[in-house]
């Protein structure tokens, strides 16, 4: 009976042992949870017999448990990589090899966060398993993919510039000999130039002109000047007028901060590029000072397709791609995972679980929300693996073991005993 028991307590030791050696092992792996063995006493089984002399039969194991507290977070400065702070799971979808396993389709559930885009744009695991946005959507759908290229092209409308045009800039008359002309640098005083897009996201060069053509005199003290747009060298032709004015001081006189062009054509039928629009428009703080020629500020809003050039994710989950148009779209919104019992959730390797009748079902919410933990991009979570506490808890292991077996030589000595003296 004494040998049976130690044996039961023998064999609890081996899988102490066997779950701290498991959980020393992951100690470096991203998202890993440590685990316990529980176990329990055996105590005899036989009817009728008195409490008092009843005597326990050793330990047994009775299950794994899983501690899910948070591990501390490691920067890494890949955007794909992601941490959990607080509760919560990632969703991925198994990827079982053939199309006719039930399994495939099945959402698997983790703390590791080390993700990349795959070349066809979804967002995988390092098994190649994809990301989803929330529990439990259908096949193919919820999986979060990165496109190429994001939005359709929008063709320039409005051209904002902020300028200084200088109050001793020469004054140069419009007449019949001397009209402007680009490519004559003494038609106008001053130019600039920006980048617009035509309707197929092309971009054009538009150089616009400033001529000084009148000083202003007590009878009229409005200093005026012509403006003029030529986009790739063909000069538009305004739609009411080109003229800007400033009074004696240098400010801006109303109505003249905007400045509307007939529509230019860039292509013939075949091309398929629509007519450009264009506006000027001046800030207010367009001014004739006694300054240099200055150019504050310059912007237009229009924009090519745009190529992703860089992605991030903010703490609610948002998939914001920085596109190579200068602007800045979500693609995707990342959920994750709950669930009331997540010690009961089964593992599968690889930092996988599933969900099981004792964990309850998934609920998918959006981080930042109570119970969904908040994501942080550029981070993985580190194993919570205290490396101190499972070094002494293998030396306390390997006392049991010992403790055990010294039991069991003792009963054989005592048996040989009993043998030898018989």
């Amino acid at each position: 009976m004494s040998f049976k028991v130690s044996l039961t307590g023998m064999n609890a030791a081996l899988a102490e042992l066997g779950v701290r050696s498991n959980n020393i092992a992951n100690s470096a792996t991203s998202g890993y949870k440590k685990s316990s063995a529980h176990f329990a006493a055996l105590v005899a089984d036989s009817i009728g017999a008195e409490s008092s002399a009843s005597v326990g039969r050793g330990a047994a194991l009775t299950h794994y448990s899983r501690n899910f507290s948070q591990g501390s977070l490691q920067t890494t400065g890949n955007a794909l990589d992601l941490a959990i702070e607080g509760d919560g799971f990632f969703v991925v979808q198994s990827n079982a090899a053939s199309p006719d396993d039930p399994k495939r389709l099945q959402d698997l559930y983790t703390r590791n966060g080390s993700f990349r885009v795959n070349g066809d744009g979804y967002v995988v695991d390092g098994s190649g398993r994809p990301l989803k946005t929330a529990a439990g959507t259908l096949a193919n759908q919820g999986l979060i993919r990165i496109p190429s290229a994001v939005g359709l092209p929008r063709a320039s409308s409005k051209i904002a510039l902020d300028v200084n045009l200088p109050a001793d800039a020469t004054v140069k008359p419009l007449t019949d000999k001397t009209p402007f002309d680009p490519l004559d640098p003494a038609s106008f005083n001053h130019s600039t130039s920006v980048s617009v897009y035509d309707s197929l996201g092309t971009p054009r060069t538009a150089a616009i002109y400033f001529r000084k053509t009148a000083l202003g005199t007590p009878e009229d003290p409005r200093n005026r000047w012509e403006t003029y747009l030529v986009v790739d060298g063909k000069k538009l032709e305004p739609a009411d007028g080109n003229t800007l004015s400033f009074d004696s001081v240098g400010r801006l006189l109303p109505p003249n901060g905007t400045l509307k062009f007939k529509p230019l054509e860039l292509g013939n039928a075949k091309d398929k590029i629509d007519p450009l629009v264009l506006t000027i428009e001046l800030d207010r703080k367009t001014s004739q000072f006694a300054q240099g020629f200055s150019i504050r500020g310059a912007a237009q809003d229009g924009y090519g397709p745009g190529l992703v050039q860089q992605l991030s994710i903010d703490d609610n989950g948002v998939v914001q791609a920085a596109l190579t148009n200068g602007r800045s779209v979500d693609v995707a919104t990342l959920k994750t995972a709950r669930f009331r019992n997540p010690s009961a959730l089964e593992p599968q390797g690889d930092g996988m679980f599933i969900a099981t009748s004792d964990s309850g079902a998934a609920t998918s919410g959006t981080p930042g929300a109570a119970g969904y933990g908040s994501i942080r991009g550029g981070a993985l979570e580190r194993s919570n693996v205290d490396m101190t506490e499972e070094l002494i808890a293998l030396v306390s292991t390997q006392r049991n073991f010992s403790a055990n077996a010294k039991a069991i030589q003792a009963v054989s000595d005592m048996e040989k005993n009993i043998a030898d003296n018989a």
